[in-house]
């Protein structure tokens, strides 16, 4: 067998390294975490605990999102192929009397909030230490491999006790994440702005223009917009569009839905001011936060983290 060292991070995904070398055992001391490359050259990971966080102080008059728990993970940590990362937690917080209130917990990864599960509404009458657990998974199905950003694929439970007393009936909710990522063109862009569509660039030309390989031309309005960049992706046969079926549901908007294995449907702009993306793609290679967030639609007077674990499970 093999062996490759790495004293500060986990490997590059560009280049040649220890991916390149069956039987290669790898240890990444920054991060504590030792894997070995299959004859496949994919890195395999055991099960490595990343934080296991005890009770936190409190949070109080919660409505909007509050962090519940965060962890800086270091520079490229998650940028690895096939890398399924867990974090799941245990809660109680406390209703008041006729407020009643909806729940929801999030996963941000960077900043971008990746899963967000809302629970029914909260009892009439005042109660406290009610639990909550929650489960989130990401998954990396394709890592950066120097430049832009990658999909992270994210599922999660949360399961509440919404009634009056601690040893109630508990609710589980899950999230509504699929595999898609919309494009919503609110103004319309001007010649020369582009949409970036799972790492493809799409270059927006003159109304009337006649398109040149990946170009649209604009149209007279978002509406006709949309309508032609749709087109234009529902017919391509470039490889990283074809990895996703399009569709164009209502006016404005471009619907992409992954259909490759292990593939996240991917979608950026230049202008966000003029076109909105939403996706949950991010640059793996810098050093992130990962956090938990909790919000309520109406006020909540307490909420306390009682433990909590992040994983990497492959």
């Amino acid at each position: 067998m093999g062996a490759d060292r790495i004293q500060n991070g986990p490997l590059a995904l560009s280049g040649t390294d220890a991916y390149d070398s069956p039987g290669a055992l790898v240890v990444d001391a920054q991060n504590g975490v030792m894997s070995v490359v299959n004859n496949n050259k994919q890195l395999l990971t055991p099960g490595v605990t990343l934080a296991a966080i005890g009770p936190q102080v409190a949070l109080t008059a919660i409505t909007t999102a509050q962090t519940l728990l965060s962890k800086a993970l270091n520079a490229g940590v998650l940028n690895v192929v096939g890398r399924w990362f867990r974090i799941s937690g245990w809660l109680i917080y406390s209703s008041t009397g006729g407020n009643v209130a909806t729940l929801s917990l999030a996963v941000t990864l960077g900043g971008v909030t990746l899963a967000t599960i809302t629970t029914a509404a909260t009892n009439t009458a005042a109660s406290t230490n009610l639990p909550i657990q929650f489960e989130f998974d990401l998954y990396v199905p394709a890592g950066n491999k120097g430049g832009g950003f990658s999909a992270v694929t994210t599922h999660g439970w949360v399961g509440a006790n919404i009634g009056t007393a601690a040893a109630g009936a508990v609710t589980e909710y899950v999230d509504t994440n699929v595999a898609a990522d919309t494009v919503t063109i609110g103004t319309n862009p001007a010649v020369g702005d582009t949409v970036t569509v799972n790492g493809t660039l799409v270059t927006f030309i003159v109304n009337g223009g006649t398109p040149v390989g990946n170009q649209v031309a604009l149209g007279t309005t978002t509406t006709a917009t949309a309508t032609a960049l749709y087109t234009f992706l529902a017919a391509s046969t470039d490889t990283n569009i074809a990895k996703s079926t399009w569709t164009n549901p209502s006016a404005g908007v471009v619907l992409g839905v992954s259909i490759a294995s292990n593939f996240t449907t991917f979608v950026g702009t230049s202008v966000p001011a003029k076109i909105t993306t939403s996706t949950a793609a991010i640059d793996l290679t810098q050093a992130l936060t990962l956090a938990v967030t909790i919000a309520a639609s109406a006020a909540v007077p307490s909420a306390q983290l009682q433990t909590a674990l992040m994983e990497i499970v492959n």
